[in-house]
This record gives structure tokens, sequence and C-alpha cells, in this order.
């Protein structure tokens, strides 16, 4: 009995944790689709901030755990870091990128 509980419960750490099944594919369509805005931004700025995609830079904040370096404005974020870029690419990565 200790045995079938063990399992049971280490099942459900298993799945109840992975958070690759909470992105629907809309989801993640939509998260690379903001990947890419934010990329381009990105290459084509010389310093480590980047001043722009305030509507991106909010999907990211709002669906990732990541910490980012901007503050909220009224108009919503103003700014990302290259650094946060990273840290959302590691996020895609780890949680959302379908097994291959």
């Amino acid at each position: 009995m200790r045995n079938f509980i063990i399992i049971i419960l280490a099942s459900c750490t298993f799945s109840c944790g992975s958070n690759k099944n909470s992105f629907t594919n809309k989801k993640r369509k939509q998260f690379l689709i903001h990947l890419n805005i934010l990329d381009s931004a990105a290459k084509n700025t010389k310093g480590d901030t980047v001043s722009c995609c305030s509507t991106s830079i909010g999907f990211m904040v709002k669906n990732t755990n990541v910490k980012i370096h901007s503050e909220a404005a009224f108009h919503g974020f103003l700014f990302f870091t290259k650094g946060d870029l990273v840290e959302w690419h590691l996020f895609y990565e780890k949680k959302i990128k379908a097994p291959r």
C-alpha cells in the first residue's frame, strides 16, 4: 500500500509540475511572434537597452516568470534589455518548446 501511495504522489508531482502542457498551440504561436518581434528590435539596437514594443514586452511579462529590468509606465513597458531577451528565450526552451 505504501508503494502505491508513493507512485501516485510521484506521478502527480511530475504531471502537475510540467508547464509545457499549459501552453496551447495558439499561445505557443503568439509567444513565438512576440519573441521574433523583440529579437528584430534587439538586432537593430546597438546598446543593451531596447526601447520599443510595449505590447510584446507586456505579453512576455504576463506569460513568463521572468523579472525584467523595466518598470511599467502608464502606456505599458517602455523598454527591455538584451539580458531580458535571453531570459525569455531560456523560458521558451525550458517551458514551451514542444519536445522532439
